[in-house]
């Protein structure tokens, strides 16, 4: 008999090569582990780093029209954003808290006039359970409203620190990266912020735009507390998509307590500025800044949301521009070799 020299015997791991590949597997899900426990705090940081970007684009526009060097006029911007904040607290604080107190009891009674038009027992049904344990409702939202003032003043704070040194934190950041990596890297850092800052300035301006048309047009409606509704649909035109939907809710709800034809007038209205708005304005606001496929925005705000909450929502859209410019020029046109538009490229040629 001749013995089968292609033949090997079965090669058995040895407990030390077990052990490794084991070790090696635990370290992997530690990390994981440990990325998504801090994964909201990831997401703050980020919050620090929009911050920052409006901070940094206020004093470069300062610095560009004015003999001001670049440390100076951050610091100038910055006591001048807190003083405009504090001078609009202080000489409209009356004013506006006036108008969200009218909008609250609009809301109610309109709530209570929808229970006695239509018979809805289950908005008043909501209504008594609400009036009974509103004590215990305030005291189990305390938590919340503490956590997120902790968030707020961590992303302004951070902010604040990010825009005085943001080469130092970009350059200790670069040198956890191989020395071959970071000029690229480096290239698709400063193209993210550019489409950030971008995306910033066109949403500022669509914000401020629809409050004064809200308001505007309310006015002329003759629906109450026009000022407050304005505000809320100001402010809630930073979240796309979902921003004006909610916006319009308590408009409705008042509109209904005013008669049958408010409603439509209200309706039409808000209509209207929606389809201006997304016809006329946003073409013309992202001929200048940053174009986001709705798909992709969308989506990123189902997806943030539904991890993160509130904070997943707000910060959603320009995590996803960010995100867009680093898959396209590390990914696309690094790796493939591609050709593809990157926004915030020509910003920084500029």
């Amino acid at each position: 008999m001749t013995r089968d020299l292609t033949s090997s015997p079965r090669q058995i791991p040895s407990f030390s090569w077990i052990a490794g590949a084991t070790l090696v597997v635990a370290g992997v899900l530690f990390l994981a582990w440990v990325a998504w426990t801090v994964s909201r705090v990831i997401l703050l940081l980020f919050g620090a780093v929009v911050v920052a970007s409006i901070l940094h684009a206020a004093a470069a526009l300062l610095e560009r029209f004015s003999p001001l060097n670049r440390k100076w006029a951050l610091i100038l911007t910055e006591m001048a954003v807190l003083g405009l904040v504090g001078l609009c607290f202080y000489l409209m604080g009356s004013q506006l808290m006036g108008a969200f107190s009218n909008l609250t009891e609009q809301v109610s009674a309109a709530l209570d006039m929808l229970s006695e038009r239509y018979n809805i027992d289950v908005v008043r049904n909501l209504r008594e359970q609400a009036e009974i344990g509103w004590l215990g409702s305030l005291v189990g939202i305390a938590p919340n409203l503490a956590g997120l003032a902790t968030s707020v003043l961590l992303v302004v704070v951070g902010g604040i620190f990010l825009a005085a040194q943001p080469d130092l934190y970009r350059d200790g950041a670069l040198q956890l990266l191989p020395s071959m990596q970071r000029p690229a890297v480096s290239s698709a850092l400063s193209k993210a912020g550019n489409a950030m800052r971008l995306w910033l300035l066109g949403k500022l301006l669509a914000m401020l735009v629809i409050g004064i048309v809200t308001y505007v047009g309310l006015l002329a409606v003759g629906l109450p507390s026009a000022l407050a509704l304005a505000l809320i649909a100001g402010l809630l035109e930073f979240i796309p998509f979902i921003g004006p939907i909610l916006s319009f809710a308590p408009a409705a709800l008042i509109a209904l307590s005013q008669g049958d034809a408010t409603i439509w007038w209200v309706t039409g209205l808000y209509l209207l500025i929606q389809q201006a708005e997304n016809n006329l304005l946003i073409p013309l606001i992202q001929q200048r800044t940053v174009e986001l496929p709705p798909v992709l925005g969308l989506f990123s705000i189902a997806i943030l949301g539904s991890l993160f909450g509130a904070i997943g929502v707000i910060f959603a859209v320009p995590l996803t521009v960010v995100i867009m410019v680093a898959v396209k020029q590390l990914y696309v046109r690094d790796k493939l070799g591609e050709h593809t538009h990157i926004p915030g490229e020509k910003a920084e040629s500029d």
